[in-house]
């Protein structure tokens, strides 16, 4: 911890309650919706590792990810960052809305909130000071990967990182590579509204405190986030400082995690948790470090198809089946959404068992971490899956422990391994139907199985 800077560290303090001496409530905006504690932990509690695991927030109070970068202000850093150009957004209020430059020409007469200029570090501190001595709405905000541009202290400064730690994490979880260090420098007061990214992220905080308020991804429906192909994609439509509940109306049901991080916290931000963040009023500059990883797994698909299957699924049925839906977009979904989507309304119901009566294949390694250890499902019909097998089977029966349903007649490649397996592991079993499969008999449960020759 740099010398003078007061420490966010209580020993033995699980959530975040102990407010820390460097900031108060009055430096906090205020919003209409609830909050809770996240929880702030050693990363040698062995429930920090857990959350993590869980793909659940947590502060992280003593890694010392960035211990060497603790001294970092702007006088340092315009002194040993060097010479090249870095990218500054510039809004004419405190909110900095990312938007997708690549997508403007998709929406006639957009118009970002902010803009971004390229400048050296020297002139981004100048109009920086400037801007806080004639008082302007104008506010700026630093937002640069760090790459080979910088001088030779930042580097070595960057080698010190506790890189040992943050690696063990990345190969613990099997995520993908390191993709970028970006380097966030803001104005007091600057806020960058909700949205979520679609990668784990480390949150770093060097100097300075900034309020992180969180959502998880169930919470995607009282988000309103903007269309796919809009240029503000994953961001929130509400204001959260005015919220528009007629427009916006289950955002009164959403509620937030909450923490303010200071120098030398470490915050996870799990992939596809919203966040919203901001830089205390009247608490000065504060430098932030990202740790982006890539995830690997096939969970790293879902979340974008929710804004598909949840709000968009009127306009999926404008596409042509045969030619999109079925080659291009269904094949990507994981079944549990497939069936689920069979309840959003009665074309969903048609096309769904058209789509799975043509499957070639049904490959578990990407349907199988999609499911839940307790699925739910009490019915679930399978007519007609051409290459449908006994493995496929065992495997649902294995995850929905409440199905009473089984339909999955005019399978030829199913066996009474599949009755073994359901009657072992479905005890509410009820009815399974293998018409076209074999025929008539009692399971040992005792439940009605149909079968045909």
């Amino acid at each position: 911890m740099a010398e003078g800077e007061p420490s966010c560290t209580e020993e033995g303090t699980e959530f975040s309650e102990f407010r820390c001496p460097g900031w108060s409530e009055s430096q906090l905006r205020k919003y209409t919706f609830q909050t809770r504690p996240i929880p702030r932990l050693s990363h040698t509690d062995p429930r920090a590792e857990m959350l993590i695991d869980n793909e659940e927030p947590v502060v992280l109070t003593d890694t010392n990810l960035v211990y060497p970068a603790l001294k970092w202000d702007t006088d340092f850093l315009q002194e040993s960052i060097g010479d090249g150009d870095f990218s500054v957004y510039i809004a004419q209020t405190h909110k900095f809305l990312y938007y997708d430059e690549k997508k403007m020409a998709n929406v006639e007469n957009f118009t970002p909130k902010s803009r971004r200029v390229e400048m050296k570090f020297s002139e981004f501190v100048d109009k920086m000071h400037e801007t806080e001595e004639t008082g302007g709405e104008e506010r700026l905000y630093l937002q640069q990967t760090l790459n080979d541009t910088v001088g030779r202290k930042i580097v070595v400064d960057f080698l010190g990182f506790n890189w040992k730690w943050i690696n063990k994490q990345q190969a613990k979880r099997n995520w993908g590579p390191l993709t970028s260090n970006l380097l966030l420098i803001g104005m007091e007061g600057n806020v960058t509204p909700a949205h979520y990214d679609e990668q784990q992220n480390f949150f770093a905080q060097i100097k300075g405190y900034k309020r992180c308020i969180l959502f998880p991804p169930d919470q995607f429906e009282c988000l309103y986030p903007f269309p796919v192909h809009h240029p503000c994609d994953r961001q929130s439509q509400v204001d959260f400082e005015n919220p528009d509940y007629e427009k916006f109306p289950n955002f009164k049901h959403v509620v937030g995690y909450e923490t303010v991080v200071g120098p030398g916290d470490v915050l996870y931000i799990p992939m596809y948790w919203w966040h919203h963040i901001e830089s205390l009023l009247n608490g000065g500059i504060t430098i932030t470090v990202n740790f982006w990883y890539k995830c690997c797994n096939e969970q790293a698909f879902m979340y974008p198809f929710k804004d598909l299957i949840c709000c968009c699924w009127y306009h999926l049925l404008d596409l042509p089946w045969e030619d999109v839906l079925v080659p291009h977009v269904f094949c990507f979904l994981p079944m549990c959404h497939l069936v689920s989507l069979q309840r959003v309304s009665k074309q969903f119901q048609a096309l769904i068992p058209v789509y799975l009566a043509n499957c070639c294949s049904f490959d578990l390694s990407q349907a199988g971490p999609c499911i839940p250890k307790q699925m739910g499902l009490e019915s679930i019909n399978l007519i007609a899956c051409r290459q449908l097998k006994d493995e496929a089977v065992c495997y649902l029966a294995k995850k929905c422990l409440k199905l009473k349903s089984l339909s999955v007649a005019v399978n030829t490649n199913i066996s009474d391994v599949s009755v073994e397996v359901g009657a072992k592991n479905c005890p509410q079993m009820e009815h399974l139907d293998l018409t076209g499969c074999l025929r008539e008999i009692m399971s040992p449960s005792g439940y009605q199985v149909k079968y045909s020759n």
